[in-house]
């Protein structure tokens, strides 16, 4: 049986480049999710390009592909302990997290899931299991 995986945005991006690989992975996959963080992460992609073409394309894969995958929430009353995470990482020297991916991290840990990333440094900084699925 695989791991209990939550899908970053970073991954998403780069399987919105080769699908294949993104879907491939998926395939091989028992029990994933992702954020909502995730899902407002990757709409920016959708509504900031000026092309629109790019748009329709950004938003027919959200469709296809992320919003099929079940979005765990993002708990209020985890944000002081994302702030713990972060600046422990911070303060260690191991890395910067950005706020999302300490929010997605907390969401991690709470479920017990393994990020699927290409951003594994601050993942591990902050104590999470990480995979990179595009390798």
């Amino acid at each position: 049986m695989s791991e209990k995986i939550l899908i970053d945005t970073s991954v998403f991006v780069e399987g919105e480049i080769d699908p294949r690989v993104l879907v491939d992975w998926l395939a091989r996959q028992d029990d994933v999710a992702t954020s909502e963080l995730v899902l407002a992460e990757f709409s920016v992609g959708i509504h900031a390009p000026s092309d629109p073409a790019t748009r329709e394309r950004a938003r027919k894969f959200f469709t296809d592909y992320i919003l099929p995958v079940p979005a765990l929430p993002v708990l209020s009353q985890e944000f002081r302990e994302v702030g713990r995470l972060i600046g422990d990482a911070i303060r260690h020297g191991k890395s910067r997290p950005s706020l999302g991916d300490g929010l997605i991290a907390m969401c991690a840990l709470r479920e017990d899931r393994t990020v699927a990333t290409i951003n594994i440094k601050d993942f591990t900084a902050m104590g999470v299991e990480t995979v990179n699925p595009l390798k």
